[in-house]
């Protein structure tokens, strides 16, 4: 009876062991240089959208983009949507401001510009020296007062929160600065004084649009 051979050494079964395992995880390391040598644009769709992961996290609105939003949305509705949202976004006191407040601060602001054609025409009644060109910025001068005097009234309107009072001022102010163009007759122009007149009255005009805005409570 031939004798059966020793056992083999404990040294090589533990290397034949790592052999067999390190052969095993090397076939199973996906190669790196695989998404460059092998695009497929259609594995990388089915990916992204397997994975919620990789699609871009919605940015979230701030504070300040709502109210961004509540100008843009009411400026639509004014005849000069451009104007209305550079004059309100220029005012700090619209960050926070409801539709009410716009529109007090719209009101604001046209009157702000009524005072300024106050000033405006005072300046060239002083500076002119033809008697009936300055017979007709008197005119216009006097209209424009009783322009600012509607203008306060209807901000007192809209603080208040009577809202028909103020488009009644409103539109007497436009009545006053259309009295002032026409006025002058015979064709005469007076740039200066038509560019002023023209910025009056259309602020006055976005703030009427406001005015119908708030007696709606608009959001």
């Amino acid at each position: 009876m031939t004798p059966s051979p020793p056992p083999p050494p404990l040294f090589l079964l533990t290397l034949t062991l790592i052999t067999i395992i390190t052969t095993t995880a090397t076939s199973a390391t996906p190669n790196p240089n695989y998404h460059q040598t092998n695009p497929n644009p259609a594995h990388h769709r089915a990916y992204n959208k397997k994975n919620p992961n990789n699609s871009p996290t919605p940015r979230q609105t701030s504070k300040d983009n709502t109210k961004k939003s509540l100008i843009t949305k009411a400026c639509a509705h004014s005849t000069y949507k451009d104007l209305c949202e550079r004059v309100l976004h220029a005012d700090p006191a619209s960050k926070n401001a409801d539709i009410k407040g716009l529109t007090s601060i719209t009101v604001r602001h046209t009157t702000d510009i009524g005072k300024r054609n106050v000033q405006t025409i005072d300046g060239m009644v002083k500076n002119t020296k033809d008697r009936t060109l300055v017979e007709y910025l008197k005119g216009c001068y006097a209209f424009y007062n009783d322009a600012v005097t509607q203008m306060n009234a209807a901000q007192v309107a809209v603080d208040g929160a009577k809202y028909n009072d103020a488009s009644v001022k409103l539109q007497a102010a436009m009545y006053d600065v259309e009295a002032c163009k026409e006025g002058f007759g015979n064709g005469m122009k007076q740039p200066m004084l038509d560019d002023a007149n023209t910025d009056f009255k259309r602020m006055c005009s976005n703030a009427l649009a406001f005015v119908n805005l708030a007696v709606e409570n608009f959001v």
